[in-house]
């Protein structure tokens, strides 16, 4: 949690549990904040402290998503340079095989078409006997490209998870503000109202509820 949001939060709830605990202070200002409104700022610090809480989760579960999908990009990514690579050594005397790895072609840069030339350069591999052969010479086996096919299947399910889990932690985040400005209004004004009942050296007694007595 950011340092000055915490101590703001906390500074919130020493005021208003203080108040909340204290009779002879809340029947001074009952006239303003009745059990309903002081039980109001409890279950505000409350809804906020739980906004703050789930902010943070969202977060780590969007930093988890993106990581996975980002891991998984990375290896598919790898593994077609590394395929390529080796085709223009093995293929290189052989157009039609080439083509149908798409070595005369260049990668991709946009998510979707780079994923589509990544299934299609793996499903001519698939359905190409002779290119299967040639590539389990340079330790591109069946199971190798089983692995890579299975990424290439899985990795939009693995974005689409990353992106709702993103647009999560942009909605926590947003509710955490929105809480968090909701409980600082409640605790201002609860200060300000204090401060119109206790004055002089009755003043003090706001030092329990975490009020600034200069």
């Amino acid at each position: 949690m950011n340092k000055s949001y915490d101590n703001e939060l906390e500074r919130g709830r020493i005021l208003v549990f203080g108040v909340s605990e204290d009779a002879e202070m809340k029947q001074r200002i009952a006239a303003f904040y009745s059990e309903e409104r002081i039980t109001e700022g409890i279950n505000l610090y409350e809804a906020t402290r739980y906004a703050f809480e789930s902010k943070n989760i969202e977060y780590i579960e969007s930093s988890n998503a993106n990581r996975k999908f980002s891991e998984i990009q990375t290896r598919i990514h790898d593994s077609l340079i590394h395929i390529r690579r080796v085709g223009r050594y093995l293929f290189s005397k052989e157009d039609e095989l080439a083509t149908l790895l798409r070595l005369n072609k260049s990668v991709p840069t946009l998510y979707s078409a780079w994923r589509s030339f990544a299934q299609e350069t793996v499903g001519a591999i698939l359905a190409h006997e002779a290119i299967q052969q040639k590539l389990s010479l340079i330790e591109l086996g069946p199971e190798v490209i089983a692995e890579l096919n299975g990424d290439i299947l899985s990795i939009n399910d693995l974005k689409l998870r990353a992106e709702k889990e993103d647009g999560d932690a942009q909605m926590a985040t947003q509710n955490k503000e929105e809480q968090f400005r909701a409980f600082m209004a409640y605790c201002a004004d609860l200060r300000e109202c204090l401060n119109l009942f206790y004055r002089g050296a009755e003043r003090q007694k706001l030092e329990k509820v975490g009020v600034v007595v200069k």
